[in-house]
Formats: C-alpha cells, structure tokens, sequence
C-alpha cells in the first residue's frame, strides 16, 4: 500500500495542489518550543526520547476491553453490583468487563487506582481511555470526557512508550480542543502529535498485537480508506454529488453553478447560489457546499472580503461535522485553502495567500483523517493476518 498522507495544506505556494503526503515530525517535537500552548508539552521530550521495550503483563487486556453488553441509555448504577466491592484485580478486570454503565465503570477504574502497584501505568491508562472514548461517542459535554482523556495521556506517557492507545489518547484530546472551539492551536497540535507517534510507530514497527487487541472496539469505530479511495474522497466534484445528499435537486443546483464558476459566469453562478441558500436547511452539509461555491464565486470576481465571510459561514457549519464526517469536510477545507492560496485554478502574478485559520483548520482535520485511516489500516492487517493463521492451523 502506498504511503498514507500527511499536512496537505504545509505548501501553500506551490503552483499545483500536491496530494496529501507523509511527513514524520518525531525529531521536531524534541524541541521547548514546538509544542507552546497545550499544557501536555511539559513531557512531551520525555516520552519522544526513545520508545520503552514492550513491557510483559499479567494483565489480560482481551477480557479487560472486550466490548461488554450495556444499556447505554441507562445512567444509574446497578445497586446489585455496586454493592459489592472487588477486591482482588482479578475481580476488577471482570467486573469492568461486565459493567452495564458508564458510572459503574468510573466507581470500578477509582477502585482501579486505589489499588496502588496492582495495576500499571498502561492499564490504567488503557481503562481511562476506554471510559473517555465511551462517554465523546455518547455525545457528552467536552467536560465531562476530559479528565479521563487527560489521566489516559498522563498514565500512558509515564509508561514512556510509543503505542496505540497512545496516538488515541491524543486524539481524544484532539476532539476535546476541537468541542471548545479551540480547534486552531490546541486541538491541532494533539492531533498533529497523534499523527506523528502513529509515523514512528509505523516506521519502526511498534505496532503490537496486544495494542489492537486492547483497543479494539475503539479500532473498528475507525474508517477504513485505501490511499486510492481516499484520493477520490479528496474530488471536490464528487464530494459535491456523494456527501450525504438530501436532496438531489439542490444538490444539482449547486453542482450547475460550480460549473458556471469554472466558466466565468460569476454574476450568474452568485445568483443562483443566493437562491439556492435560502432553500437550504441551517447547518446543513447543502449550506456548507454552497456557502463554499459562494465563496469561491465572490473571490473570482474580485470580493476578496466577501467571499471571506462565505469561508466563515462555511466553516461553521462544517466544524460541527467534522467528527462524522472528516474526509468530506476535509476536502471542503481543502477546496477552500486551494482557492485562497492561488493554487491551480487562481491566476494571478501576485496570488492571495489562504487565511491562516483556515490554513490552520485544514492540517488539524488532515492529521484527523490520517489517524483515522492509518489506526483502521493496521486494525484491518491484524484481523486478516489473524485470520490467516487461524486457516493455517486448520487440518
């Protein structure tokens, strides 16, 4: 498989729009100053010095992260079980295992780190990243799955190693800084750095079978891409016909005029785009299409401000998308810094270089798509290889 992609939006002056491409970043986060803002930087050098030897346990991670049966709807504990206080790690391990709520899995993972010396730094947090990446899915406040993503990254980097529940836990910082609205700077740089330990993971083969084992269910949450199909998911035209069409007539309408756009007929393709907005719905992905073809329209014609204030109303909207649909927004972003950058199709001596927010939103939902199709990419090779052996072994 070809070399999956990396920060397609680094080279804004190139005079075509190179693919996404990868890049490893490891050596560069060794630097003070190269991860200011995020209060994680403190340790960030540490952890990158040298990956730590794989640590054997007794711990067994298959049972732990099974993916247990539970009422999701239901918030309260169950008093049968909470009754009864594990003492034994064994006991733990199954009780966390049979949990039917979040809140049983939180009194159980404090009963996890009283526990002191029973469980390691991984486990614990490898139990902390579950409970988190549970409670973002069910579409709690950012508040309220932080203090687990935040203990998951603590425990895991003092376990001073590179790993997959590592490049999660980054990433779940990632989508926390992403739910504030901070996306620019912190969500960025985690995303960015789940990124590039997933590169050095890749290049030195630290990929272990127990990593994608623990971490299992969170793995086949994940997207599987090839780089080809991705590539196509990168086609403004055919995000334009694919992406979650609810209407097709609308959807034609907006393809119609990007056409006029390409041709010149830039008063017409503003018309047309005005009426097409009005019937759209709010916050819809057909506003967000549109708000971008607006824009892209008002900027050939020489509106420079307002067709910034298109890129803003589509950003807005496509910030809120982002976490479903991280490709499709993506290639929107990228559409939009192509536009603003001069790239291919801007003509100009003296091209407008794309707004750095919007520079800046397009890497941090880049380094989101590669984590997202590298993590499912080696998920995919595990089970196949799995897969296989189990044929081998078959008589």
């Amino acid at each position: 498989m070809k070399k999956a992609p990396l920060l397609l939006f680094s080279n804004l002056n190139r005079r075509a729009a190179a693919p996404l491409r990868s890049r490893s970043y490891i050596s560069d986060y060794h630097s003070p100053s190269a991860f200011p803002y995020s209060p994680l930087h403190s340790t960030i050098p540490r952890l990158l010095q040298s990956p730590a030897k794989s640590h054997g346990s007794t711990f067994n991670h298959h049972r732990f992260f099974t993916n247990p049966s539970r009422n999701d709807d239901s918030r309260a504990e169950n008093p049968s079980r909470s009754s009864s206080k594990p003492r034994e790690k064994s006991d733990l391990v199954e009780a966390f295992e049979c949990a039917e709520t979040t809140e049983e899995m939180i009194r159980l993972f404090k009963e996890m780190e009283a526990m002191e010396g029973r469980f390691d730094k991984r486990e614990l947090g490898i139990a902390s990243l579950k409970i988190g990446r549970k409670l973002e899915r069910e579409g709690v406040e950012p508040r309220s799955f932080f203090p687990f993503a935040q203990k998951a990254l603590k425990f895991l980097r003092e376990y001073n190693d590179f790993s997959i529940p590592l490049v999660l836990a980054f990433q779940l910082m990632g989508y926390y800084y992403h739910a504030l609205n901070t996306f620019d700077e912190l969500s960025r740089e985690c995303l960015e750095t789940a990124a590039n330990i997933l590169e050095s993971i890749k290049a030195k083969g630290l990929a272990r079978a127990e990593d994608i084992i623990a971490m299992q269910r969170a793995l086949e949450t994940e997207e599987y891409l090839s780089y080809d199909e991705l590539l196509c998911y990168l086609k403004w035209d055919e995000l334009l016909k694919n992406w979650s069409v609810g209407s097709k007539s609308l959807r034609a309408e907006i393809e119609a005029a990007d056409n006029q756009i390409e041709s010149g007929k830039h008063n017409e393709a503003i018309h047309a785009l005005a009426r097409i907005v009005e019937k759209t719905k709010e916050d819809s992905e057909d506003r967000a299409l549109a708000s971008v073809s607006m824009a892209k329209a008002l900027f050939h014609r020489g509106n420079l401000d307002d067709s910034l204030k298109w890129v803003g109303i589509a950003c807005g909207i496509l910030d809120k998308k982002s976490r479903a649909f991280p490709f499709e927004v993506c290639t929107a972003y990228f559409e939009m810094v192509r536009l603003h950058s001069g790239v291919d199709e801007v003509r100009r001596g003296d091209a407008l270089k794309a707004p750095p927010p919007l520079v800046k939103r397009g890497n941090a939902l880049q380094a989101m798509v590669y984590i997202r199709v590298e993590l499912s990419r080696i998920y995919k090779e595990h089970v196949e290889g799995s897969e296989q052996e189990a044929d081998k072994g078959q008589p």
